[in-house]
């Protein structure tokens, strides 16, 4: 059975979970980010037929303005997400040898 560990960013939206398994641990990113990175997917496609079709031109280069911008957010999300997995592993890593410590310490007869 694997043991799930939540992390919040004080929002229930921004929760993220790392879970433990016999492989070892499986991160999920938060739904902000996962919503994120589908509309900034979905706003790119609208973005390209919309040039092929030769669209609005105004209305193409406000949707390349707002890419550019969903760009560098999604990058910075994504560097943020890298860096809280790196430290969720460690807690949880250092919570193991505490845990394991205890159970060698108190299975001991003294």
């Amino acid at each position: 059975m694997a043991s799930v560990c939540f992390f919040s960013l004080y929002r229930s939206v921004w929760q993220q979970a790392l879970i433990n398994t016999p492989e070892g641990y499986i991160w999920i990113p938060s739904k902000a980010l996962l919503a994120l990175r589908s509309a900034t997917k979905a706003l790119d496609e609208a973005h390209a037929k919309a040039i092929n079709l030769q669209g609005f031109p105004a209305l193409c280069e406000q949707a390349q303005a707002k890419l550019t911008q969903l760009s560098a957010d999604v990058a910075q999300l994504e560097l943020k997400d890298e860096t809280d997995m790196a430290v969720a592993e460690a807690a949880a890593a250092k919570a193991s040898k505490k845990m394991k410590a205890a159970l060698k310490k108190g299975g001991k007869k003294k």
